[in-house]
């Protein structure tokens, strides 16, 4: 994480990076995943090794941080291609998860925007 403090970071590539490796829906079903796991639950919908969990817990810290320099260096982030797929019909249990998310990620609005 010391990464944010070199003189050539970049956080709208990291940011970028993140989206393009992961995209919204796979995002999302990670982080459903790891607090049903971190909860206990046994049923998942996809098997994540703890290797997989690392990973993506780190690149999602790595997203954050990422963020927040943006907004810390008041930095546009129209630019930012955020790959959206097409989702299946959620439970509520997947709504409540991804609405925590898009919220964290300031992505609300942003999905208004592609309804039609």
């Amino acid at each position: 994480m010391r990464e944010i403090t070199d003189d050539d970071y970049d956080p709208k590539e990291k940011i970028q990076a993140f989206w393009e490796k992961y995209g919204v829906n796979h995002s999302r079903l990670h982080v459903l995943n790891m607090c049903l796991i971190y909860g206990g639950e046994q049923n998942v919908q996809e098997g994540l090794s703890k290797e997989d969990m690392e990973i993506f817990s780190y690149e999602l810290m790595t997203l954050l941080m990422a963020y927040h320099v943006a907004h810390h260096e008041k930095l546009n982030l129209e630019d930012i291609k955020i790959p959206i797929e097409e989702a299946p019909k959620k439970s509520p249990e997947e709504k409540f998860f991804s609405d925590i998310l898009y919220t964290m990620l300031g992505l609300r609005h942003f999905e208004q925007k592609l309804e039609p």
